[in-house]
C-alpha cells in the first residue's frame, strides 16, 4: 500500500509519504508548482515531523523527488521558503 500526498499552507508545504518500506520517486505535476506558487529548486531542506530528522530533497516539475521510507513507518516532510 503506497499513498502520497502535497499538502498546501503557505509558506510551508507538507508532502506526506507512507509506505511498508521503500526508495520513493514522487512526480509533482507542472500545474502544482504554479498553483502553490513553489519555487523549483535543486536542493530543499526538508524536515520530517514524524522523527525530527533533516534530509535534502529536490523540488522540480521535470525531476522525481526521491525518498526512503523505512518499513512499517511513514514519512511527513515539511518544507519552507
Amino acid at each position: 500500500w503506497q499513498n502520497s500526498t502535497l499538502r498546501y499552507s503557505p509558506p510551508e508545504n507538507f508532502p506526506a509519504h507512507m509506505h511498508m518500506s521503500v526508495d520513493l520517486a514522487i512526480n509533482i505535476p507542472p500545474h502544482a508548482f504554479e498553483y502553490m506558487q513553489i519555487p523549483q529548486m535543486d536542493r530543499y531542506l526538508a524536515t520530517d515531523l514524524l522523527t525530527g530528522k533533516e534530509e535534502e530533497i529536490s523540488l522540480l516539475p521535470y525531476k522525481a523527488t526521491e525518498t526512503v521510507v523505512e518499513g512499517y513507518s511513514g514519512k511527513i516532510l515539511k518544507i519552507t521558503w
